[in-house]
């Protein structure tokens, strides 16, 4: 593991300073109270953090915070850049004091806490074998602190251990690197067309499954474009209802009106009918029909006859064939034996002749 550089956000005397560090050998060199001794404090925060369990904080991390905390700020704040053995490049970022903005983050932004986490904080050290107390009684060893390493002889012994076994089973990296790739590529497979391993069952399972899902969208489309098109034609019936009723009353209303008009109109008619009538003593018209020849005949036969007998004889005006026009009924006279006297019953037009006159016969009685 290398680690490129550390930036101290705010770390003692320093606010957002950033230190390169060579891939071989370092050394880092000034006056006093030039800050190398925060550098180097900053270097192991950055790659080790601040433990984040329960309980108190033990006196060292009690020490540390009291040296190392910013002077003129609140936040404290560090982070680093390494770069792992297997090619990897991951972020490293502390929030020292309120040990919540930690994370260990790799190239592509994936967190890789999980693989570190010591403590409840990330832990650079865990990838070298170690974690942050025994990395900080060897590998980050202050000039006046050289002896602390007796004090913690058994958990380095252990450690030391633990980081040779791990080299050691490093030396099959390849070979298990191996049986990974072997095993990918009989149960993964690669994507290609023409493959039939699982990886390229799945992409065309997905594809089928987009296509699906967009007929189903487009299907969903129509639906609301139908459903919204159904609102308006429920509220255009309603609107052509209520109109529909209106025009009906209307129409009601106009045959009320039509028929009190008629009425009205009617009785005007039959008012005027009334007021036009002619009356008894007005002259009743002449028939506008033409004169039968029948009528003519016995029109020359009764002026013969008039000349011919005396004016005794005459007809009464009320019995002149005037009277008498085409289409018309002639008067017959007979006698009641009840009540002797003429009565008047019309006939048939079709008989034109005058009425017989009977003899009267004479009275035996007299005559004897």
């Amino acid at each position: 593991m290398h680690i490129k550089s550390v930036t101290a956000e705010a770390f003692g005397p320093l606010v957002n300073e950033t230190l390169t560090l060579s891939p071989g050998l370092t050394v880092v060199h000034g006056d006093n109270e030039s800050a190398k001794s925060s550098w180097h404090a900053a270097i192991y925060a950055a790659l080790c953090g601040r433990r984040r369990g329960k309980g108190a904080n033990k006196l060292e991390d009690r020490d540390f915070a009291d040296r190392r905390r910013p002077w003129d700020r609140n936040s404290w704040k560090v982070r680093c850049e390494v770069r792992l053995d297997d090619g990897r490049t991951v972020t490293l970022r502390h929030d020292l004091d309120g040990k919540v903005d930690c994370c260990a983050v790799d190239e592509r932004g994936r967190d890789l806490s999980s693989e570190i986490m010591y403590d409840g904080a990330p832990d650079g050290s865990r990838w070298l074998g170690l974690n942050r107390r025994t990395f900080a009684a060897t590998a980050c060893v202050n000039q006046a602190e050289l002896l602390r390493v007796l004090d913690a002889a058994d958990e380095l012994q252990t450690d030391i251990r633990r980081a040779a076994a791990t080299a050691g089973r490093d030396e099959t990296a390849a070979a298990a690197l191996a049986a990974l790739k072997k095993y990918s590529s009989d149960h993964v497979g690669l994507d290609r067309v023409n493959s039939r391993r699982p990886l390229r069952r799945a992409l065309d399972d997905h594809e089928r499954a987009r296509a699906a899902y967009d007929q189903a969208q487009r299907a969903h489309q129509d639906y609301l474009r139908l459903v919204v098109e159904s609102d308006a034609a429920q509220e255009a019936a309603a609107a052509a209802a209520v109109e529909r009723a209106a025009a009906e009353a209307a129409n009601d209303a106009a045959e009320r009106l039509i028929q009190v008009a008629e009425g009205s109109l009617q009785r005007r008619q039959r008012s005027l009918r009334r007021r036009h009538l002619p009356t008894r003593s007005e002259p009743r018209p002449a028939p506008a029909s033409p004169e039968s020849p029948e009528l003519a005949r016995w029109r020359c036969r009764c002026r013969t006859l008039h000349q011919a007998a005396p004016a005794a004889t005459m007809r009464s005006p009320s019995r002149s064939p005037e009277r008498w026009a085409a289409g018309s009924r002639r008067p017959t006279f007979h006698r009641c034996r009840a009540r002797r006297r003429k009565i008047c019953r019309p006939r048939s037009t079709a008989c034109l002749r005058p009425p017989r006159r009977r003899r009267r016969r004479p009275d035996r009685r007299t005559s004897s």
